[in-house]
């Protein structure tokens, strides 16, 4: 779920991006490419013979846009993108989705001064969860709340998009080895295999949105706060709106089973604040007076797919086939403190040097690396690969001559480019001293 362009209104919906002429199915004409998703592009297009504007989503994974497809199709609600029709076989497949007016979160934060008055905001939030509430009723989670999947229309009333990420609550429930997340916006247990994610890891999400649209910024990654360093609760402000910070703060808890358990109990606790910031706010300011440039590209965090690992030792898991309703059971973390410490030092470092999200998820989440001479991967040697990567991790390498005596320590597997003859000559020594016991070399001509 990369973003989506933030200027989809009528004033900028044409231009970069553009892909004039090609047409899906026969009938549907691109007119510019208006962002990317967790599962491919999106596109402006417009019905041939009526005119109708829609958005196409293209992929080339179809079992993610099925995926998105069966959900959506059990999703009828004024919160949720309609789907109009799914063609799965077409090729490359795609899906025909409702152009919603409006902007995205972010776009409409933007306009509003980088942030907004508690009252505005839970207004916002309220409609969220009844709109959050109706996909979890209808047995499906959303997993990644964020500002580019959250549409404004002209009314003020939000709606939920890319479903990208979604999945049925019991397929949640059983995690898998991967997952998608977008730093800040995910849950703790969105990272974990034996952590169980359900309705309260939407609760999360939510909150960080409020977090986002009250304080100005997302939260800290979730791996970092659910080791301790999760910097100031909204609540240590003493200024106004203070239940609904409270609120905020409680949704944004690391351990799942000390967040609300429900949407609507979360809603309940709003609505309170809600009513209480009514009565502490002056009416919010004009759009007018308060309005900004638009939001920067960095204000969009990608949702990236990473590797999920273990968290520690969940307890007991439900029989085959019996369904289990118990949130997560508490997990002080305590194991993972150096390790979230460690990770709050390299995300300082890499925000210092512009590389946004990169400290987090080389080191223990990203799968696949390229080693370019050029500069163009993620490292120039093999080298600086292997001592960056996780464990596992696949180690494309490009063409050219690499004069560097490799030590494989860990699992790791070294694999040519496509097309690539990557020849490794070091100019003393062996080409590679493997001492790991698991691990692989393809397509590499070893010369040494």
């Amino acid at each position: 779920m990369l973003r989506t362009n933030p200027r989809v209104d009528d004033s900028e919906r044409e231009g970069a991006g553009s892909v004039p002429g090609e047409t899906f199915a026969g009938r549907w004409r691109a007119l510019s490419e208006i962002g990317h998703a967790s599962a491919g592009q999106l596109y402006l297009a417009s019905d041939v013979q009526s005119g109708e504007r829609v958005v196409v989503k293209r992929a080339l994974d179809a079992d993610l846009l099925r995926n998105e497809a069966d959900v959506l199709r059990a999703l009828v609600h004024p919160g949720v993108v309609r789907l109009k029709e799914r063609h799965i076989e077409a090729s490359p497949p795609f899906l025909l989705l409702e152009l919603v007016e409006g902007v995205d979160l972010e776009a409409f934060l933007a306009r509003h001064g980088g942030t907004l008055d508690a009252v505005t905001l839970g207004r916002l939030l309220l409609r969220l969860c009844d709109a959050v509430a109706f996909v979890h009723a209808k047995g499906f989670l959303h997993r990644d709340l964020k500002p580019s999947n959250i549409l404004v229309r002209p009314d003020g009333s939000p709606v939920l998009v890319d479903f990208g990420a979604a999945l049925p609550l019991e397929q949640a429930r059983a995690a898998s080895l991967w997952s998608f997340v977008t730093e800040g916006y995910a849950a703790p247990e969105q990272y974990f295999t034996d952590r169980r994610e359900g309705p309260w890891t939407d609760v999360y999400g939510l909150g960080a949105l409020g977090h986002r649209a009250l304080a100005g910024v997302a939260p800290a990654a979730a791996l970092i706060r659910a080791g301790g360093a999760r910097g100031e609760p909204l609540a240590a402000d003493r200024g106004g709106a203070l239940a609904l910070r409270a609120a905020i703060d409680w949704a944004l808890e690391p351990e799942a089973a000390d967040r609300p358990q429900s949407v609507a109990a979360w809603r309940e606790r709003l609505a309170a604040a809600l009513e209480q910031a009514e009565q502490e706010v002056a009416p919010p300011p004009s759009e007018e007076a308060t309005g900004r440039a638009g939001p920067a590209p960095q204000d969009y965090p990608p949702t990236i797919r990473v590797a999920r690992a273990r968290a520690g030792n969940p307890g007991p898991r439900p029989a085959e086939g019996q369904r289990d309703e118990t949130p997560l059971r508490p997990l002080r973390w305590t194991r993972m403190l150096p390790f979230a410490l460690l990770l709050g030092a390299l995300v300082a470092a890499g925000v210092a040097a512009g590389l946004y999200g990169w400290p987090l998820y080389e080191r223990y989440l990203k799968t696949e690396w390229l080693v370019d001479q050029a500069g163009g991967g993620d490292a120039i040697t093999i080298a600086d690969a292997l001592a960056r990567a996780r464990d596992d991790a696949i180690i494309r390498i490009g063409p050219g001559t690499y004069e560097e005596s490799l030590r494989i320590e860990r699992p790791a597997h070294l694999i040519a480019l496509d097309g690539a003859s990557p020849i490794v000559a070091p100019k003393s020594g062996p080409c590679a001293l493997v001492t790991s016991r698991t691990g692989s070399i393809a397509g590499l001509d070893l010369r040494g």
